[in-house]
């Protein structure tokens, strides 16, 4: 049971928040046309609009933007390291007291959008030191469970940007 899912899906449903449905929908198209397998499977677009939708609802969903497109975006799960995907497919509530970050949901354009997502990232979880960090990676139909150690952080934020714009 999940009551933060189902109030995420009667507000789709009933349309009645234009504005934050409208943002919403701006993400989904933006992960609609970045629709493949190694961020979201191939998914269908209610299931990823249910999916942006839900993260914004609880807090866990950065998007970043140059000259007002989306250009990249980021969700998570609080959860614990003995979670697997079916954490997400059965979309469960996240555990307050997890003992893990689930870094789901990664994709940026360009450095500069990656840089920034991962800066906002840490400004909102700065639990991120503390905890245990891990991503999933689907190659050839095969997931595997990758571990992170806060160091990820510091590579990440020493990646050079090719300009200041990022391009």
């Amino acid at each position: 049971m999940n009551p933060l899912l189902d109030s995420v899906i009667l507000a789709l449903q009933t349309g009645k928040q234009n504005e934050s449905i409208a943002q919403i929908d701006r993400v989904t198209d933006y992960c609609m046309s970045r629709n493949d397998d190694k961020v979201f499977g191939g998914w269908d677009r209610e299931p990823i609009r249910l999916l942006v939708a839900y993260h914004w609802a609880k807090g866990t969903l950065l998007v970043h933007e140059k000259d007002g497109e989306v250009d990249g975006i980021f969700m998570w799960y609080r959860c614990n390291l003995s979670d697997d995907w079916s954490f997400i497919t059965e979309w469960m509530p996240d555990r307050p007291d997890g003992d893990s970050i689930f870094m789901a949901f990664l994709h940026a354009e360009n450095p500069k959008a990656f840089k920034d997502i991962v800066l906002n990232f840490l400004r909102f979880e700065p639990a991120v030191f503390t905890l245990n960090l891990f991503a999933s990676r689907v190659k050839k139909n095969q997931e595997t469970r990758i571990i992170y150690t806060p160091k990820v952080f510091l590579k990440i934020l020493a990646i050079k940007e090719s300009n200041k714009n990022g391009e």
